[in-house]
């Protein structure tokens, strides 16, 4: 499986256990890193921006259409989406491409679970509510498709809708983001995304985590290392419905969530607190 990592910016150090842990799960993994840093770390391939200067990727990150924003998040997330579009061209890979934030950690390899995915073509995602699909997990396994997505989601940026401009106002509390976006877009073009459902029904179901297993276990960036439980999504509120039964069990090195009298095997956490080294 291709393993796709991207990070604009310098390197943070809990990276290593990000890539640790898919070298551990999967010893066939071709890992490849994106930044404008370099990962020095034994079985990564590293590419830099200038492997693909005026790409759309490029013409994103320098775009001013977040300039009433602070944090830089925003910007550099949107250009993520144009990023492994670029690097599957660059590399020359048109299927088979794992995509996840970097503050990721994936206990098996997904090699035992593509096959529950490849009758649909297209992006596979994680989900946090009916609003927003998230980078905890997806799965691309068409290239063609993805890059319509692309194309969509450029036509939002820069075409006539004028998102550039609406962006650039002093709305408090703007949600504009790639999440809402990739939502709008799954919404609008059926059949170019497919939204992973996290939230369980029977035992064999196996949790890919959008955020909300990071949550329960680690809080926010905000709260660290205070439990969180984020009613508004899907996730979440699974959990809240249990809440005095609900827990995160390690077995064998491995994690499961028991919850609603169930045990459940969880694919990866999304580590939002950045504290990676807590769960490996």
């Amino acid at each position: 499986m291709n393993y796709f990592l991207i990070y604009f910016g310098s390197i943070p150090e809990y990276l290593k256990y990000t890539v640790n842990a898919i070298k551990s799960s999967d010893e066939n993994s071709k890992i490849y890193m994106l930044s404008d840093d370099n990962l020095e770390q034994h079985g990564v391939i590293n590419l830099n921006l200038e492997d693909i200067k005026g790409s759309i990727t490029n013409e994103v990150l320098t775009s001013n259409y977040y300039k009433s924003q602070t944090n830089p998040l925003w910007n550099t997330s949107m250009a993520r989406i144009f990023a492994i579009k670029d690097m599957a061209n660059y590399l020359e890979i048109t299927n088979d491409i794992v995509h996840f934030d970097t503050d990721v950690l994936i206990y098996d390899d997904f090699n035992k679970y593509k096959n529950k995915f490849d009758s649909l073509k297209g992006l596979h995602i994680t989900q946090t509510n009916s609003d927003e699909l998230i980078f905890g997990f997806s799965y691309i396994n068409d290239m063609t498709i993805y890059e319509k997505i692309c194309s969509a989601i450029y036509k939002k940026l820069f075409g006539s809708e004028n998102i550039a401009d609406k962006s650039n106002l002093e709305v408090k509390n703007y949600s504009f983001n790639e999440m809402r976006m990739l939502r709008e877009v799954e919404v609008e073009n059926k059949g170019y995304i497919f939204p992973i459902t996290s939230v369980p029904t029977k035992k064999e179901d196996i949790i890919f985590d959008p955020l909300d297993i990071g949550y329960f276990l680690g809080g926010q960036d905000k709260y660290e290392n205070v439990p969180t439980i984020d009613s508004r999504n899907y996730l979440g509120e699974y959990i809240l419905n249990d809440k005095s039964n609900s827990r995160v069990e390690f077995v064998d090195k491995k994690p499961f969530l028991i919850s609603h009298g169930i045990q459940n095997k969880i694919f990866n956490i999304h580590v939002h607190n950045k504290k990676l080294i807590n769960y490996l």
